[in-house]
């Protein structure tokens, strides 16, 4: 068999987990956990520490594992090397024909949604219309071929999107707490009693944190192709997920800071 091509970097491998990981979602997520424990900033904080501890130990394990065995490059792997053939097999079937494919598909359907509404492509019973539709189809045909002629190209501008989409998150928190400081606010926000009603809980928020955390597994599907794997890979999930939690707690307290 040839042996797949090393094309990633470690730079490349944590924007990979971060950029999957963190997206638009990250405007509306934190709002939602916050509603789900009735407006109380300091549960909803303690529920996106508790959701980010549970990916960064997932990572971990993940992680240690791909350090321990050689060739680990997608779920499937891991589910072969930690527990069966027959597990690896039903894992890497489930992988191939549902979770990837209905992953790339809701992502694809949200650019497409995004870029219509920015260009004012709404059309009929929007967003499920057709501009929308083949928008998301053209912008993930043209990211594969560009995935598959110039690998190289995709990773360089996979670090560049991650870091630019970086820069304003951060400044949103940094400018939260800023705001907290100066307004004696930044204590206050998180013990004040909210009057805010409805929401179903703080077990339910941490279930909302963890599908906001999810998708960093995916970078695993790139171990072959991530150069010095072994060890690239297992710092890129550590890292990434340790970035990712540091990005939606400084977002989550920004929402009520100003």
């Amino acid at each position: 068999m040839e042996k797949i091509k090393e094309k990633y970097g470690l730079l490349a491998s944590i924007s990979m987990v971060v950029g999957i990981v963190v997206g638009t979602g990250i405007f509306f997520k934190a709002g939602d956990v916050l509603k789900e424990v009735n407006g109380n900033l300091g549960l909803s904080i303690l529920a996106w520490v508790i959701g980010g501890l549970i990916m960064i130990i997932m990572s971990y394990n993940f992680a240690n594992i791909s350090l321990k065995y050689h060739g680990i490059s997608s779920m499937a792997d891991f589910a072969r090397e930690t527990v069966g053939k027959k597990y690896g097999f039903i894992v890497g079937v489930f992988a191939k024909y549902i979770y990837f494919p209905a992953m790339t598909a809701t992502v694809a359907f949200v650019v497409g949604m995004y870029f219509c509404e920015a260009a004012g492509f709404k059309g009929p019973n929007f967003p499920f219309s057709m501009p929308v539709f083949l928008s998301g189809f053209i912008f993930l045909s043209l990211l594969v071929l560009m995935h598959i002629l110039a690998p190289i190209i995709s990773g360089r501008i996979q670090v560049s999107t991650t870091i630019i989409k970086m820069i304003p998150l951060l400044l949103m928190g940094i400018v939260g707490i800023i705001v907290g400081l100066v307004n004696n606010t930044l204590i206050e926000n998180v013990t004040e009693v909210s009057t805010i009603t409805g929401g179903n809980g703080f077990f339910a928020a941490i279930c909302v944190t963890a599908f906001a955390n999810e998708g960093w597994i995916c970078a695993t599907n790139l171990g072959q192709e991530i150069k010095n794997g072994k060890k690239n890979l297992s710092l890129a999930l550590i890292l990434g997920t340790f970035i990712v939690v540091i990005i939606y707690l400084l977002c989550s307290y920004h929402l009520s800071a100003l």
